[in-house]
């Protein structure tokens, strides 16, 4: 039996955006960050890709020219030097504040797994980590792991 989609979920897809920050060493991305914006195209929305650095004007123009990026958003000061999630978290709250994401992604590395809890705590939601599958906006698939 097939069933109409809940109108609703129609007008959720328009409004959903997602804001992936990019991993980088003010040079080029890291290979983690274009996988990062493959999955938030599959959240649906908009996807727009946060650099943050001390000099990235070249990473940002590398961004600009990966299809499925809206928008790139750089902010470029001495205080992001280091990429730490310290310095970086506050600018992404604000970010968030700015432009009202549904979604905020970041690649599975030591970086991500840094920064993003320190965001969903001061957003006050809770973190997915370790997606290795996204079926829709609001499903996800984590890797399972045993002890035998």
């Amino acid at each position: 039996m097939l069933q109409k989609p809940f109108p609703a979920a129609s007008v959720l897809r328009r409004c959903q955006s997602t804001l992936v920050v990019a991993e980088h060493n003010n040079e080029s991305l890291t290979p983690i960050t274009l996988n990062t914006i493959t999955a938030a195209q599959r959240l649906g929305g908009e996807v727009s890709c946060l650099v943050a650095g001390t000099s990235c004007d070249k990473v940002a123009s590398e961004l600009s020219k990966v299809q499925g990026v809206a928008k790139v958003l750089v902010a470029q000061h001495d205080v992001y030097k280091g990429f730490l999630a310290e310095e970086l978290t506050p600018l992404i709250v604000e970010t968030h504040k700015k432009f009202n994401y549904t979604h905020i992604c970041a690649g599975a590395s030591a970086f991500g797994k840094n920064l993003i809890p320190r965001v969903a705590g001061k957003l006050d939601v809770a973190p997915v980590s370790d997606i290795i599958e996204i079926k829709s906006p609001d499903t996800f698939v984590r890797t399972i792991y045993a002890v035998l």
